[in-house]
């Protein structure tokens, strides 16, 4: 193995597709005219993810790849088979590696790296090839986990951790490094030199951005032809808009994700009534899914009529099949049995979720739940939140622990000296039972755990509230939390509703996440809802990052708040009419956020979207409690 330098190669130009960037690259590890027949494909943690995100079992085989295994795995020597090996080039890797490379257990090794790869790494790794077993090294840029064709994500959790002083500066420097590095691998991948803008009020957003822009600007592998007009890479800071994670969800996707949850386009149902053994882990993933690459984005009533029309023409298909009377019969029974299997294993995959969605829904009384919290959301009506509130605690079937969430919320939001009534209302037999018979006591991230999904959604309601009403000169929010404090509820608890605000409150935002900073903003809105007449009360509330684009792709968005970093080799203006950009959130992206990215595409605008990782409520408020809960 010569130490001179890693090859890296180039995914087509042109392309703003993120699946089909990552996939070429995959497609060329397992493909290489050099690795012909079987081989084995060495992965870490991570690669795992990437490649599993993009490419199938099947597709595998397919390649004549025997086996896929974590690197540093432990077994008996296969000297009859060369490995493949796709890690991420870090130092824990490096190790591994060195450590292959002087006991190899296969003929050959090729390396893959997902990034660039340093000179002396490279250097340590050829003084390890002892055997010189290693063919060849190359840097494959596919550093990201691809969820949909404009959706991506990093796999980084606790990533608010970064807008915390340095308390663990190691973990929060690996952290930050990971971030530049899957940000400037992405660029590789679409093969795009973007213009560097970020959130002006974020330190965060604004010190990622220099570093990247950096990166870019030093290495020259970041030359690519020049383009009419230059991308954007817009870094924005997730505490902007804490509001948009804590919203109960109803698209296919994000609904999934919010109320099951989706991790590396896997859904566990393991324990859930009436799921068949065959059905406890399933995939969703477009690429794979023609269902649900056609109803991702589609509301829930929709994908149900969906279901139920694909459920119709698999039982015409199964009809269809018993009529075997001849040969001819049977022969295109046979060509036809393995699309049949597969259709019906669609069919049971999205009729199992889609019943369990509809189970949840009820259980949970969604629908009105999601009506509130819409309502607060979008608009400002201080007494219609209240009331509403006061029957959501006397509602009979909202359990007592989702009425603490409630009460939470609105006590961060609460200007009012209505929040006397509402401690009072806290105070019937049955809270008090609660109170006094449910342990509280342990760390607030992992009571949060206990409580079921419903009170997590009330619990972001008083949050919401909190955050609209943060600065009203009546809130009585002292007065609540004694209350709650004095009827047994753990001093952690009742910092939630603290660390929430101390996270994203109004002190910490740059943007108008309410549209109420002014009253040409507060106008606007009024307008827009009298010309828009009866609005749909589950989608009222619209992300801040749909502003931000629409300004954006105008020309509109303004330097103050989003500056540029200067990039001698590229010219551009803040006035600049954008074309292709690629938005960052740090703190993690959601669903709500990638649709609206989807719709700006539909006008004309290549949006890509990512962040450090999918936040749903439950996630956002874990780390949120993590972070700003101490």
């Amino acid at each position: 193995m010569s130490g001179g330098g890693a090859a890296a190669a180039a995914a087509p130009a042109g392309s703003f597709d993120l699946a089909t960037a990552v996939q070429f690259y995959v497609d060329k590890i397992v493909s290489d005219p050099s690795m012909m027949g079987m081989k084995v494909l060495l992965l870490d943690q991570e690669t795992k993810k990437i490649v599993s995100m993009v490419y199938t079992q099947s597709q595998m085989l397919e390649k004549e790849v025997f086996l896929v295994e974590n690197l540093g795995t432990a077994h008996e020597d296969m000297m009859h088979l060369n490995a493949a090996v796709f890690v991420r080039p870090t130092r824990a890797n490096a190790e591994l590696l060195k450590a292959e490379l002087r006991a190899p257990k296969f003929k050959e090794y090729h390396l893959f790296f997902s990034n660039a790869c340093s000179n002396s790494l490279l250097q340590e790794l050829a003084m390890a090839d002892e055997h010189a077993c290693v063919r060849q090294v190359q840097e494959y840029f596919a550093d990201v986990l691809v969820i949909n064709r404009n959706l991506f994500e990093l796999g980084v959790p606790r990533s608010l951790m970064l807008c915390m002083p340095p308390m663990n500066a190691g973990e929060n420097d690996v952290m930050f490094r990971r971030h530049v590095d899957g940000l400037t691998s992405l660029m590789l991948s679409l093969q795009r030199r973007p213009v560097v803008r970020y959130q002006a009020a974020s330190a965060l957003a604004r010190q990622l951005a220099t570093e990247c822009a950096a990166t870019m600007r030093d290495d020259p592998i970041f030359e690519f032809p020049r383009q009419d007009a230059a991308p954007v890479l817009l870094i924005l800071d997730r505490r902007d808009d804490p509001v948009t994670p804590l919203l109960s969800q109803w698209t296919y996707q994000a609904m999934v994700h919010e109320l099951i949850g989706i991790e590396n386009d896997r859904v566990d149902l393991r324990g859930r009534p009436g799921i068949a053994d065959d059905l406890t882990e399933v995939v969703l993933s477009a690429g794979s899914d023609a269902f649900f690459a056609a109803h991702m984005h589609d509301n829930f009533g929709d994908v149900s009529a969906a279901c139920k029309a694909a459920l119709d023409a698999y039982q015409r298909d199964a009809k269809m099949n018993e009529n075997i009377t001849s040969i001819e019969d049977m022969q295109n029974f046979l060509e036809r049995f393995p699309a049949f299997k597969a259709q019906a294993h669609q069919v049971s995959k999205h009729v199992a979720i889609a019943t369990e969605l509809a189970r949840l829904v009820g259980e949970q009384e969604l629908m009105d739940v999601s009506a509130l919290e819409q309502d607060i959301a979008a608009n400002d009506s201080h007494a219609e939140h209240y009331a509403d509130l006061m029957a959501k605690l006397r509602h009979p079937r909202v359990p007592a622990t989702n009425k603490l969430r409630l009460v939470a919320l609105y006590v961060r939001s609460s200007a009012r000296p209505l929040a006397r009534s509402l401690a009072t209302c806290l105070l019937t037999s049955d809270f008090s039972r609660l109170l006094l018979t449910h342990s509280l006591t342990r760390s607030l991230a992992h009571s949060l755990l206990l409580y079921s999904h419903f009170s997590t959604c009330l619990l972001q309601q008083t949050i919401r509230y909190a955050l609209r009403y943060e600065r009203s000169s009546s809130n009585k929010t002292a007065l609540l939390k004694t209350v709650l404090r004095d009827n047994g509820v753990s001093a952690e608890e009742v910092m939630l509703v603290d660390a929430v605000l101390e996270y994203g409150g109004v002190g910490c935002r740059g943007g108008d996440l309410f549209g109420d900073k002014s009253i040409l903003g507060k106008f606007s809105r009024q307008v827009k809802q009298g010309l828009e007449g009866a609005v749909n009360v589950y989608a009222q509330h619209t992300p801040l990052l749909a502003g931000t684009l629409k300004s954006l792709g105008q020309g509109k968005l303004k330097e103050a708040a989003f500056p540029l970093v200067v990039d001698p080799k590229l010219r551009a203006s803040a006035r600049d009419r954008v074309r292709d950009v690629i938005v960052f959130i740090v703190g993690g992206a959601t669903y709500e956020e990638q649709l609206a990215a989807t719709e700006m595409s539909k006008q004309g605008m290549n949006v890509v979207i990512g962040g450090s990782c999918m936040q749903n409520s439950a996630s956002f408020l874990q780390e949120v409690a993590r972070a700003f809960g101490q």
